[in-house]
């Protein structure tokens, strides 16, 4: 169970933003931070990896191809990207939510499950143990899994004119397996992990997620 309650002691709320590329993750946590704000709530947006001094570097070495990067085997990708989590959880999630801000976060353990895992499908349950091990009682109070096709959101992140990462120059296979590594996420942890539709408008996928928050969390009137 979750050790951030929301409920005793001050403490945050938990959120996770989880999807393939192009899903519209951060669009969504930029509008969700705001109406929080809105409401007098404390937010802190954070991710993975990234969201420390060492994530900033282990994000550029596992995003960003070299050929040093395409070297690493998906259980090696997911020790590093647990590396980054540790540091993460215990710099920057943990403090946050101790001090009652409720936390944002764009990716987290199930993207380790998703990606890696498929990619690595016997390694699958020594990637849940490691999860496991790294996140303790820190898990998600909500993780919003944002689904759409992967026609369409390799289409979307293509659009975004930014450097592709390493995962995005992978082919349509892939990424329609990644979709349904977090659809099989979701199913297995329905108290937890809520679908939202990816392919609404921007204005409706966040008018769900509000009424998640609201229904779930009482974070808005």
């Amino acid at each position: 169970m979750p050790a951030t309650t929301g409920e005793t002691g001050g403490r945050g709320w938990f959120l996770t933003f989880e999807g393939g590329e192009g899903t519209g993750k951060s669009t969504q946590i930029a509008l969700l931070a705001q109406r929080l704000q809105e409401a007098g709530h404390v937010v802190l947006a954070t991710r993975e990896p990234g969201g420390t001094e060492i994530g900033a570097h282990l994000r550029r070495i596992l995003l960003y191809e070299t050929d040093a990067t395409r070297q690493l085997s998906p259980l090696s990708e997911a020790l590093l990207f647990s590396l980054d989590r540790v540091e993460h959880l215990q710099q920057i999630v943990r403090p946050a939510l101790r001090a009652g801000k409720h936390v944002l976060c764009d990716r987290f353990a199930d993207s380790t499950l998703a990606y890696q895992g498929q990619a690595a499908p016997r390694q699958r349950e020594t990637i849940e143990a490691l999860n496991r091990m790294v996140v303790g009682e820190t898990w998600p109070d909500v993780t919003f899994i944002l689904d759409v096709p992967a026609s369409v959101s390799l289409a979307r992140a293509r659009r975004r004119g930014d450097v592709e990462s390493c995962f995005e120059k992978r082919d349509i296979t892939f990424h329609e397996g990644l979709r349904q590594a977090f659809l099989q996420i979701a199913t297995n942890n329905p108290h937890r992990c809520v679908v939202v539709d990816a392919g609404e408008s921007v204005e409706n996928i966040a008018r769900q997620i509000e009424e998640i928050c609201r229904r779930r969390l009482g974070l808005f009137p």
